[in-house]
């Protein structure tokens, strides 16, 4: 862990920078059309997350600057996995099921913020400025909170008549994810949504793993 103040919260503004850089262009803000259907995505939601961390992380740090105080170690160790595993999720996710069938530009600055970078200052956080052994075995379940409401969210959504977008046949696309798509796959998204919350489980249990026997 790096206990350097100053150069945490240097990380943590630029973090917080480039994450809502990133946002702020993928929602459209920046164009002046904003495209608000990009908030049904895991993605926007997940980076709204990492914005509210690093926001949050760079008011303490600055405060315990100005008082000589500490950070509470828990709360934030917890919540700093949380966002990590979060966005950890959305950059394999994205890369592995979305992207080699997305049609839009890859490369793009805003794609990699959102997609990369983003997620990559969670998993440094919390590698470089969380203390270890901070963490509880119930905290390792916690992740799952914040997918498990986005599934309900979206699933309640689709079933009330939202509309995502029309396909290229003319019909309307009531989920934003093809694996999380009751219309086009059934109750199969049933079963991707079984196996996403226990990759979830699965590297939560990873990272406490590290946390109590690895990381010092």
């Amino acid at each position: 862990m790096i206990k350097n103040k100053k150069l945490a919260l240097i990380f943590r503004i630029c973090a917080l920078l480039l994450s809502t850089i990133g946002l702020v262009i993928h929602i459209g803000i920046f164009s002046g059309q904003i495209n608000y259907i990009t908030l049904m995505k895991y993605t926007t939601q997940s980076n709204f997350l990492a914005i509210i961390l690093f926001t949050m992380l760079t008011i303490r740090t600055a405060k315990s600057m100005k008082n000589g105080t500490g950070i509470s170690t828990r709360w934030y160790a917890r919540f700093k996995m949380i966002c990590a595993i979060n966005l950890l999720v959305t950059f394999l996710v994205y890369w592995a099921l979305i992207a080699p069938k997305s049609e839009n530009a890859l490369w793009t600055f805003e794609n990699m913020l959102i997609h990369v970078i983003t997620p990559l200052l969670c998993i440094l956080e919390y590698i470089f400025y969380t203390k270890a052994k901070c963490l509880k075995y119930r905290d390792a379940y916690y992740s799952c909170l914040f997918p498990l409401c986005y599934v309900i969210y979206i699933s309640i959504a689709g079933f009330l008549g939202f509309v995502y977008e029309t396909s290229k046949d003319g019909n309307p696309v009531r989920f934003p994810y093809s694996f999380l798509d009751f219309d086009r796959i059934g109750n199969n998204a049933i079963i991707y949504i079984v196996c996403l919350l226990f990759f979830f489980i699965l590297i939560s249990h990873l990272i406490y793993i590290i946390d109590k026997k690895v990381r010092l």
